[in-house]
């Protein structure tokens, strides 16, 4: 029952799974079940711990779509204010001239 850092989620998951039916049934040794018990809170721990990490990573990625797709990316914004401003000096010239 070595702990794999490199689990994947879906392993994780299985092996939660296994756990808990050993745990849940008759003949699990009592020897066993504090054992069984720990690592099953380990993982429940981990899972939550990936699950919160990947749902911030998922909503980070689409709030910047939706961000960028309603408005222009810094560099054009930048543009279109240079633009403006000289747009000003050139009716200010026109005016004067």
């Amino acid at each position: 029952m070595g702990r794999r850092k490199s689990a994947s989620f879906e392993e994780q998951m299985k092996e939660l799974n296994r756990l808990v039916d050993e745990v849940g049934r008759e003949d699990c040794p009592l020897d066993e079940l504090e054992s069984k018990v720990k690592r099953a809170a380990e993982l429940i721990g981990d899972l939550r711990s990936r699950l919160a990490a990947t749902e911030m990573s998922v909503k980070n990625i689409l709030d910047g779509l939706s961000d960028s797709a309603g408005a222009p990316d810094a560099d054009a914004r930048d543009e279109e204010e240079e633009d403006d401003e000289d747009d000003d000096e050139n009716e200010e010239e026109e005016e004067d001239g």
